[in-house]
């Protein structure tokens, strides 16, 4: 974070008396990573639980490049009583085009939400691999390992060659030879 994020991060722990571990601690940073104002944040902090996981959903869309409307849609499609952790694991393979049997992206969903070191660039290439189809745990790894947002933007290109058909192709020529 920059100084000047610190400053508003200080002002805001003091305010709403933040600490680690608390679920608003994570919010309020990840507001100001994100690039929300201290007005946006306050209100984030202040709502009842139900406006906080609404505010969350539109961050994240904002950060996986989702539109909103089509999470609204999603929303008005599912009976009331599935929990928001089930419906976004549905959403997310629905919007990604994941079938049930590929591992699930929810560690990653998770890992980006609670790290606080991850730039927006490499949030981007991560959501680019799971674009590409890369399963959730390699996924996870590249995030973890601390890459720079051109290392993983290297891996997701090798991964979409190798399995690709022209991947493929360049595999064949190579043994025939």
């Amino acid at each position: 974070m920059t100084e000047q994020e610190n400053q508003i991060f200080a002002a805001l722990t003091e305010e709403f008396h933040l600490d680690d571990g608390k679920m608003e601690t994570v919010l309020a940073m990840l507001g100001l990573s994100y690039g929300l104002t201290v007005d946006e944040i306050r209100s984030y902090l202040t709502g009842k639980d139900e406006f906080i996981v609404k505010k969350h959903m539109q961050m994240l869309c904002r950060i996986l490049g989702i539109d909103d409307r089509e999470v609204q849609k999603s929303e008005a499609k599912e009976p009331e009583k599935i929990s928001r952790r089930d419906w976004l694991d549905r959403f997310l393979r629905q919007h990604y085009h994941v079938s049930e049997e590929k591992q699930p992206y929810e560690d990653v969903m998770q890992f980006i939400l609670n790290d606080t070191e991850l730039s927006a660039a490499q949030i981007e290439q991560l959501r680019l691999a799971a674009e590409a189809g890369i399963p959730g745990a390699e996924i996870l790894k590249l995030a973890k390992g601390g890459k720079q947002p051109m290392e993983i933007k290297r891996c997701v290109e090798f991964y979409q060659l190798v399995h690709s058909k022209k991947g493929a192709g360049i595999r064949e020529r190579r043994w025939k030879k």
